[in-house]
């Protein structure tokens, strides 16, 4: 019975017949390992952040072995391309189940979690963890407890940018925003926290997600109502590049844009328009660099790698932990040790809990062994889940689009942790 193969090279899915299976170096799956399976992109426009990814949830794995891994078994990684597209997902789902995978980090997209998990993995009772999705729709999933994510909701940051736009004595909005979980969700946060703080939205234009060009009857939508004092972009990279342009010729080239984390990235700049893009600003969550748990993974990673880990990469490494702390908690390599157990492992459960931080899994193993609590603090943050799977706190950047020289650069003008 011939079963089908996947394998990543050069950046291309190649589909073989072939009687046996690999994981995504194309090495054979060892048939004693603990599979974890990963959805992530790793073509399309968010490949750049499927990269940072994989590399740290493979750094977190590596790690976790070299201590001697869950009862002196290794964990192996099993990597599957997403895209940015919910049946992509849900196959890639279905094919880390076959291979008997304990549970799944991913995906991107929020569209993608919300699509892969309501149609695969909650049934199949596998654990899912994202270490992107920010939706807050995803905190309504009635999912069993199997959907959780290292990153914060996007409850947190619809606030932060609504009270930015009330700090600059923004009164009137446009909302322009990608038809998805993460676009309307992010931007129904931000609309509540506006209005709630006095301010008005004018209109409300969302467009379809797969739409990357031809904005030009949403930019009339936009305006239809008055001209605002600002139009807040919930975009990605090449969508949002082509917005500004649009804009550009339509004769809007003074108008205060505010973006998000969705287009917060040079390839902004690199697409768009910079009449309109200078003076651009936005928030976006980053990882808590000045603490001395990020600090550990990112030397780690850069030791590893020989370069800088990106946004998203704390995250991942999170999730890989938490998966294996669960296991080692629970005492079995089982789906159902992870989903029982990844709570406990996140918060402190007793005055004496057991302070597990990024690349400390051989404490850990003591600890538990000797009937402690452990608590993980990662290179995220405190995590601390709540009863949907949320971590509790996160870290964001207030940035600006600003010239250097001639050259348009993200500039960080404040960071704000919450709690």
């Amino acid at each position: 019975m011939f079963k089908k193969l996947l394998c990543l090279i050069g950046g291309l899915i190649i589909v073989a017949g072939c009687d046996t299976d690999v994981n995504e170096s194309g090495r054979t799956l060892s048939s004693d390992s603990i599979k974890v399976g990963m959805i992530i992109p790793t073509t399309g426009s968010l490949a750049s952040l499927g990269l940072t990814s994989r590399n740290s949830a493979q750094l977190a794995v590596k790690e976790i072995n070299d201590a001697g891994g869950i009862g002196g078994q290794q964990i192996e990684l099993i990597i599957r391309d997403s895209r940015i597209d919910g049946p992509t997902g849900v196959a890639a789902a279905q094919e880390l189940r076959d291979l008997g995978v304990v549970a799944i980090i991913g995906a991107a997209a929020s569209s993608v979690t919300l699509f892969t998990s309501q149609n695969q993995t909650i049934a199949d009772g596998i654990p899912l963890i994202s270490p992107f999705s920010t939706s807050p729709l995803i905190a309504e999933l009635n999912d069993n407890n199997t959907v959780w994510r290292t990153i914060a909701s996007d409850a947190f940051q619809g606030v932060i940018l609504a009270d930015l736009l009330i700090s600059d004595n923004v009164s009137t909005v446009s909302g322009f925003f990608r038809d998805d979980p993460y676009g309307s969700g992010l931007f129904a946060a931000f609309k509540q926290r506006f209005e709630s703080q006095g301010g008005t939205v004018l209109a409300e234009v969302s467009y379809p997600g797969s739409k990357e060009f031809g904005f030009n009857a949403e930019i009339q939508a936009l305006l239809a109502n008055g001209t605002p004092e600002a139009i807040v972009a919930i975009t990605f990279f090449t969508d949002g590049g082509n917005f500004t342009r649009d804009l550009v010729a339509a004769g809007q080239n003074n108008i205060q844009l505010y973006g998000v984390d969705g287009n917060f990235g040079v390839a902004l700049i690199n697409n768009g328009a910079p009449q309109v893009l200078e003076g651009m600003k936005g928030t976006a969550p980053v990882p808590p660099k000045e603490t001395a748990n990020y600090q550990t993974f990112f030397n780690n990673f850069e030791s590893t790698f020989g370069f800088e880990p990106d946004v998203f990469g704390e995250s991942s490494y999170d999730a890989v932990y938490l998966i294996a702390l669960s296991m080692l908690q629970g005492g079995a390599a089982t789906k159902e040790s992870i989903i029982n157990n990844l709570q406990s492992v996140s918060r402190p459960d007793g005055s004496s809990a057991v302070i597990i931080t990024p690349n400390q899994f051989a404490t850990a193993i003591s600890a538990v062994s000797s009937g402690s609590d452990i608590d993980y603090e990662g290179a995220s943050g405190a995590i601390g889940f709540d009863n949907n799977g949320d971590v509790t706190s996160g870290t964001y950047v207030v940035w600006q689009i600003q010239s250097n020289s001639g050259n348009l650069e993200f500039a960080e003008l404040e960071v704000i942790s919450i709690p």
